[in-house]
């Protein structure tokens, strides 16, 4: 399984909302997303991670493994980055 379309990052108002999304190809995929320096993110497992009423804990990298169960042995990974910023 290839990932045919990346998380894309950048920067969320303090407050605001945002989602990380991820496609990969194959079927029976499994997803984990993990923010980098905390760990895996509980019940962040579907293909998409949304960050609401961003905080600046939330600043950070994030990656997502995509396993597929076609080709367990396989698991592919992206990185997206956010950036929390105060209004102006």
């Amino acid at each position: 399984g290839q990932i045919t379309s990346q998380p894309v990052g950048g920067q969320v108002p303090f407050g605001g909302n945002t989602t990380l999304s991820v496609a990969a190809g194959g079927t029976g995929n499994t997803y984990q997303w993990t923010k980098v320096g905390s760990g895996p993110i509980s019940g962040a497992t579907d293909s998409s991670y949304s960050i609401t009423g961003a905080d600046h804990d939330d600043t950070g990298d994030y990656t997502v493994e995509v396993v597929n169960a076609t080709c367990s042995k396989t698991s592919v990974s992206a990185v997206a980055s956010i950036l929390v910023v105060d209004p102006p």
